[in-house]
């Protein structure tokens, strides 16, 4: 009855909620996996996790027939859950660390833990875990969802591999193994020899030729040569931070007043007086805001606001940024320094919304956001 409570109330977050995807980020300052299990840098947490594909003939089930055809393995609360001594504190942790170190019953890492063990399926590794608070259940999956979004209940917790898995069944499984060579080569030979003779020459030739030859082989070797490359590259490289083009973008705010359009946010001029006719102007309203749509999710890594000098520059104090919906680090001041303000996301999103921190009008001489 219980594994039958779940779906319904999966299949009832998911008919009432919106389908709003929530993007990954390389370091997703919210996520939940910190302990040694796993790597921190890894994965993408989604809390009131609406996860779509969760349901239906991949969960839990009260037959037999059910059972044997589903992708998803129950995570042993003794180990990863509320009665480990590990996660106890924290079982929605522990449940993400279970995904991560990939204890699933295709590929256990102890196969008499699960039950009905594959040697074999289309699916590899686990992909996407699901935390019940309600129910102190950890579900997981060897493959990836319709749709994970942050509009379902407080109760269930989501953590996957990487984004991808928020939208595709057949997603890659890119945790690292969890039991790594004792003894790695320290420095592996960049470029080793072809056909390495048996006695080392006494004499080397003067002029060596290279295999296949080179128009005209160097003599002398490099001053300095290249050191030796990393044996641990990185799996999933993020882009280049830098600043983001404008062009597609849409300002909108709350009102307008003394012809303060928001567009004048994002018209490249930084100029901090009014007089320069690039500065915005809402009412004096409580919770003023200005936003831009970007017309695609980005990665925000910083947003940069310049604020009027010439007068009323402390109606930019306690104004915060949200990225997507979600809230930065930190507040504006009444900083007007000519290089302006930085506040840190680290957020991903289609839209950034400034929000005034108190009652007064909100005026934006420039905004910049940062990311890729």
């Amino acid at each position: 009855m219980l594994r039958l409570a779940l779906v319904c109330a999966l299949v009832a977050v998911g008919l009432s909620a919106p389908a709003v995807p929530k993007s990954w980020t390389g370091h997703l300052s919210g996520l939940l996996v910190t302990s040694t299990d796993f790597n921190s840098a890894d994965g993408v947490t989604t809390t009131s996790c609406h996860c779509v594909g969760c349901g239906g003939a991949d969960h839990p089930s009260t037959t037999a027939s059910e059972r044997t055809n589903r992708h998803y393995t129950e995570a042993d609360p003794a180990v990863w859950g509320h009665t480990s001594q590990a996660y106890s504190n924290d079982p929605a942790k522990g449940c993400a660390a279970a995904c991560y170190r990939n204890e699933t019953d295709n590929k256990p890492a102890h196969s008499e833990s699960y039950p009905n063990a594959r040697s074999s399926t289309d699916h590899k590794g686990c992909k996407v875990s699901l935390y019940d608070s309600t129910s102190s259940r950890c579900f997981l999956y060897d493959h990836g969802m319709t749709a994970i979004t942050n509009q379902g209940e407080s109760k269930y917790t989501c953590w996957a591999s990487q984004h991808e898995c928020h939208t595709s069944h057949n997603c890659e499984h890119h945790n690292p193994t969890p039991d790594p060579t004792a003894s790695p080569t320290p420095s592996p030979t960049p470029s080793p020899t072809l056909n390495p003779t048996p006695v080392p020459s006494p004499s080397p030739t003067e002029h060596p030729t290279t295999r296949p030859p080179s128009p005209s082989p160097s003599h002398t070797p490099t001053e300095t040569p290249t050191p030796a490359p990393s044996h641990t590259p990185t799996l999933s490289p993020t882009s280049a931070i830098a600043q983001l083009s404008t062009s597609g973008w849409s300002a909108t705010q709350s009102d307008t007043t003394h012809s303060g359009e928001p567009a004048r946010a994002i018209d490249g001029n930084d100029n901090m007086s009014w007089g320069s006719a690039s500065c915005t102007h809402t009412s004096n309203t409580a919770g003023s805001w200005w936003n831009v749509e970007l017309g695609s999710t980005k990665y925000i890594s910083t947003v940069k606001v310049w604020n009027r000098s010439d007068c009323c520059n402390t109606r930019l104090t306690g104004s915060y940024v949200q990225v997507g919906g979600q809230t930065c680090t930190g507040t504006l001041s009444d900083d007007t320094s000519s290089s302006g303000q930085t506040i840190t996301c680290n957020k991903s999103g289609s839209s950034v919304k400034i929000v005034s921190g108190g009652a007064g009008d909100l005026t934006l001489c420039e905004v910049q956001l940062f990311g890729y």
